[in-house]
């Protein structure tokens, strides 16, 4: 089905034969197979069907089954163009959609990094991001030029502190303002416990755990969590 071309056949397939993999060493065998046909979302969701020891083994080996890249050329362009770093693309993109370029929330959010369509006609009206309607959102190329010029704006809104214009992506920029104002004490850490909405606390420690497993994966040093490091993103 793969070599044919049937992307979506070998998917369906995939998903139906997921059931009766009962054993760890079947659903690790497959991992490669949900890769190569782009099917990331089942591809994580394979992992972290596993028992803890096998999936902390797995992760350790091979963490790209557990944190894909895929898309490289669109996140490259999108990165460079927004000034954003590729990893935090992958991390926020990780969280939104697990990759799936066809998904689609109940807040009528679209693609890889969930962009909402009225919001989508003004970004790219801002910088001449060909975009029609919202089956636009589901190309990669275009979604990601969209997200990635989005956390450029809101980083600048927000003076580059992580947590905060993460948090707006994932909530809205006025929400994450009031809370500011109303909790922030002089501890950004502690700021992040004091988020309201447990979705969007629990979205920014998830992204923040992303951004630094992709910086591991793409770099060959080693990655310290240095104290400027809620204020010295994508300066």
């Amino acid at each position: 089905m793969y070599s044919l071309g049937e992307f979506d056949v070998a998917k369906q397939y995939l998903d139906s034969k997921r059931r009766e993999w009962k054993e760890s060493k079947l659903r690790v065998a497959s991992l490669p197979l949900y890769k190569k046909i782009g099917h990331y979302d089942a591809m994580i969701s394979q992992v972290y069907s596993l028992s803890q020891e096998s999936r902390r083994e797995l992760i350790e080996e091979n963490p790209t089954y557990a944190f894909p890249t895929p898309y490289k050329e669109e996140v490259k362009a999108a990165a460079k163009k927004f000034n954003v770093e590729p990893e935090l693309i992958y991390a926020i993109s990780r969280q939104e959609s697990a990759f799936n370029q066809h998904a689609r929330s109940w807040a009528d959010a679209f693609g890889v990094m969930q962009i909402i369509p009225e919001k989508a006609k003004i970004l790219g009206q801002r910088y001449q991001i060909p975009y029609r309607d919202h089956d636009d959102l589901f190309t990669p190329q275009t979604n990601v030029l969209l997200g990635a010029s989005l956390l450029n704006e809101l980083n600048k809104m927000f003076d580059g502190i992580f947590p905060l214009y993460v948090a707006s992506y994932n909530a809205s920029d006025s929400a994450v303002r009031k809370w500011y104002k109303e909790r922030y004490s002089g501890d950004l850490i502690e700021f992040i416990e004091m988020i309201p909405y447990a979705e969007t606390r629990k979205y920014v420690k998830l992204v923040m755990r992303n951004f630094f497993i992709y910086k591991k994966i793409n770099s060959s040093e080693s990655i310290e969590f240095t104290t400027n490091f809620f204020t010295s993103q994508l300066n």
